[in-house]
């Protein structure tokens, strides 16, 4: 078989299946995005840099599930495939193995979990038709959409309400509007106290009390005063005795 041939019914055979993917679409093994793409040609099957491929995205342990359902073909050393129909489905590397070769899986049922690797960037999920070993086909267009998370990883997912819709002719009955209370006015500022005012003292004169340079003039004039009262007495009883004696 020609490589150009072999690339046709590839393509033709991807394009076929992409079609009938949203009726049987598969599982994806991993709830991890995509971390590295398909990217592969039949007719250069071993050129550089190609990935016959899907790899998803994943820490080691992470519990991985079969893309399809079908019997199990192959399990050991890593590795399990399926036969899903015309298809042979791989999913690598795995640590751990929970089925066997010849066993029959429905579609995400546990295959084992995931190991750790240098070549794959998480789980490898490779999907090839049975019996042409080089008819590699992009696996991600043949699962179904990933359903987006909402809220916290483990959180139940809420789905989108659908609105009821009544028998043709029936009138709709709108909800009344909700009542919007006014809010209430802010409380007044209260005035300001005024402050008590202390009572005012009024400063009482008093009149400086006399050095003793003042007390001293004052005794020397009541001494003198009194010696000249002596003297004027003395004065007197003279001359009424001259009175007398003449």
């Amino acid at each position: 078989m020609c490589p150009a041939f072999r690339a046709g019914a590839a393509l033709a055979a991807a394009v076929v299946l992409s079609g009938a993917a949203p009726a049987h679409a598969w599982r994806r093994p991993l709830p991890g995005p995509v971390q590295r793409g398909f990217a592969y040609s039949p007719a250069r099957p071993f050129a550089a840099g190609q990935h016959r491929g899907a790899d998803f995205a994943g820490p080691p342990g992470t519990v991985v599930r079969a893309a399809c359902g079908g019997r199990v073909a192959f399990a050991g050393r890593g590795v399990v495939t399926l036969r899903c129909g015309p298809w042979r489905v791989t999913h690598l590397p795995l640590a751990t193995l929970t089925v066997r070769a010849g066993a029959r899986v429905r579609e995400g049922a546990r295959l084992g979990t995931l190991a750790a690797s240098a070549e794959h960037a998480g789980l490898h999920l490779g999907v090839r038709r049975a019996g042409d070993r080089f008819a590699y086909v992009d696996p991600v267009p043949l699962l179904a959409p990933e359903i987006p998370r909402v809220g916290p990883p483990g959180a139940a997912r809420r789905l989108p309400e659908i609105p009821r819709v009544g028998p043709p002719g029936a009138a709709r009955h709108r909800a009344p509007p909700p009542l919007v209370t006014p809010p209430a006015p802010a409380p007044l500022a209260a005035a300001p106290r005024p402050r008590d005012v202390a009572p005012v003292r009024r400063a009482v004169r008093t009149r400086p009390v006399a050095t003793w340079p003042v007390w001293l003039g004052l005794a020397l004039a009541l001494a003198g005063a009194a010696g000249g009262g002596l003297t004027v007495r003395r004065r007197v009883g003279a001359a009424r005795a001259r009175t007398a004696n003449a």
